[in-house]
């Protein structure tokens, strides 16, 4: 894939004029610009939203996640868990980078003549393989190539979502309900048929996300907020909440789900609505040379009426709230919510908490077992004495 993506990128580079004409492009329409310092919730992109935010969905992605999980699993020790957390990270910054990248050199292949605009791509999502198509359609099977790229990459990050939730459902769903061990032949079928299941309720959902809107970032991040919010807290109470017990964690990730379903789906129904807007950035057709039909044309950067009052009540405040700040409004109320269930359902006691399972940060404030320090000082010597 990134073979696919670099050959794409130098190609259109070098047909749109060099680097330097893809910057000066997008700086001249504002597309390069300082990121908005403002502390300001409601402003999509700020500095605070993008920091916040990146920083707990990849606080999720690389210590929370099923996936990641497995893989860290299969690894020797911790020494190898860093060495390949620090090499993933480092590919992902250059993968988001050359996506980056993409994105101006998009802009600057048509800066003058915008596909949305026409007709010509019906979907931004369509705006890569046409620069595909009219860029490599002089090298036979490149195309092809760029294709088959992309849906290898796909499709395996794809089958390992699938094969770690058909591990989950197995371990935590079937597993407890079966009286009988399973063996190893009925666990290969049923994990193959979870599989086939999840991957038939995967692709009936992508009918009810295409009517969802077109921002795919968004409406990633925004879905899996409602999952990643309320297992986000879960670790940090496991980490650095030692006084949390079972019950109480499990009522905060509870009422974090259901909050965070609440704000996303409240959220896209505002924006579907038109209730919010996102202003976008101006185009041009005036560089055209084909035919489209201009009297039916609409700008990809029309402004239109707006229903958003002009005050907002304390509830539109909070689904105004950027998407990005959703992993942490999320692991927030988990916390909170657990917190105050603790006064209902008790809280562990400091002798019965393994310090092993804590964060070395919090270690320091918890009073350690003595007790068990004196057994294991007491069998020490015993076994000592018999040597």
């Amino acid at each position: 894939m990134l073979g696919a993506i670099f050959f794409v990128v130098i190609k259109g580079t070098i047909d749109v004029g060099g680097l330097g004409v893809v910057i000066q492009r997008n700086f001249d329409s504002g597309r390069l610009e300082w990121p908005e310092l403002t502390f300001d919730p409601k402003v999509r992109m700020s500095m605070l939203a993008m920091l916040v935010g990146n920083l707990a969905h990849n606080s999720y992605n690389l210590g929370c996640n099923q996936i990641i999980t497995q893989r860290y699993l299969s690894l020797p020790g911790l020494k190898e868990m860093a060495h390949t957390s620090f090499i993933f990270i480092s590919g992902l910054v250059v993968l988001m980078s050359i996506c980056i990248y993409n994105g101006l050199l998009l802009y600057a292949t048509y800066y003058d003549c915008d596909p949305l605009t026409t007709k010509l791509a019906v979907a931004k999502d369509q705006l890569v393989p046409l620069l595909v198509v009219q860029s490599l359609s002089n090298f036979p099977g490149v195309p092809g190539m760029f294709v088959a790229g992309v849906f290898s990459a796909a499709l395996s990050s794809l089958s390992t979502g699938l094969n770690s939730l058909a591990a989950v459902f197995l371990e935590d769903y079937i597993k407890p309900l079966v009286k009988k061990p399973l063996s190893e032949h009925q666990i290969a079928i049923t994990m193959r048929l979870c599989t086939v299941g999840i991957g038939v309720m995967s692709v009936a959902l992508v009918f009810v996300v295409e009517q969802m809107g077109s921002h795919v970032m968004q409406l990633s991040m925004t879905i899996g907020s409602v999952v990643q919010g309320p297992l986000l807290g879960l670790f940090v109470m496991g980490l650095l909440c030692p006084s949390i017990n079972s019950r109480s964690a499990l009522f905060g990730s509870v009422v974090s789900f259901f909050f965070m379903g609440w704000l996303c789906i409240t959220a896209q129904l505002a924006i579907n609505s038109g209730e919010m807007h996102f202003e976008s950035k101006p185009v041009s057709i005036d560089g055209c040379d084909y035919d489209f039909q201009r009297p039916l044309v609409t700008p990809a950067n029309a402004t239109f009426a707006s229903d958003e009052p002009a005050s907002l009540t304390f509830v539109q405040q909070v689904y105004h709230i950027s998407f990005m700040f959703y992993s942490v409004m999320g692991a927030t109320v988990g916390v909170v919510a657990a917190h105050i269930a603790g006064f209902f359902f008790g809280r562990n006691k400091a002798e019965d908490v393994d310090l092993e399972l804590i964060s070395p940060c919090i270690r320091r404030f918890q009073k350690s077992n003595y007790l068990s320090v004196k057994l294991d000082e007491t069998i020490l010597k015993s076994s000592n004495e018999k040597s």
